[in-house]
C-alpha cells in the first residue's frame, strides 16, 4: 500500500468516526433528554468553554506580565458575572469575549 492510499484510508476513518459521533446524540435524543446528569452537563458545558479558551490563549509572557494576566482574569470574571445575571450562555460568551478583546487591544496593545 502506498503512502497516498494510507492517507486516504485514514481520512475516511476519521470522517466516519466524526460523522458517527455527531449522529449518535440525534439517534438517542429521547434517551438523553430523560437523564438528569445529561441535562446538568448541557447547562454547564457551554460556559466551561470560556476557561478552556482563556487557558489556551495564555502564553508564558502573560503569566509574568500583570497587565496581560489581569486582562484574562477580568475577561473570565465578566463572563461569569454576565452569566450569573442573565443566564444566557451565548450572551455571556459573546459579550465577555468582546470585552476581553477590547481590553486586550486597548490596555495590552
Amino acid at each position: 500500500m502506498d503512502k497516498n492510499s494510507s492517507i486516504i484510508i485514514m481520512i475516511a476513518i476519521m470522517a466516519a468516526a466524526t460523522f458517527i459521533t455527531r449522529l449518535l446524540p440525534f439517534l438517542y435524543a429521547d434517551f438523553l433528554k430523560s437523564k438528569s446528569s445529561i441535562k446538568k452537563l448541557g447547562d454547564w458545558l457551554p460556559l466551561m468553554i470560556m476557561p478552556i479558551l482563556i487557558i489556551a490563549s495564555i502564553n508564558r509572557e502573560d503569566l509574568h506580565n500583570i497587565n496581560k494576566l489581569s486582562i484574562h482574569l477580568i475577561g473570565v470574571a465578566t463572563v461569569l458575572c454576565l452569566h450569573h445575571l442573565f443566564r444566557k450562555t451565548l450572551l455571556s460568551i459573546l459579550a465577555g469575549t468582546s470585552f476581553f478583546i477590547l481590553l486586550q487591544n486597548t490596555i495590552a496593545g
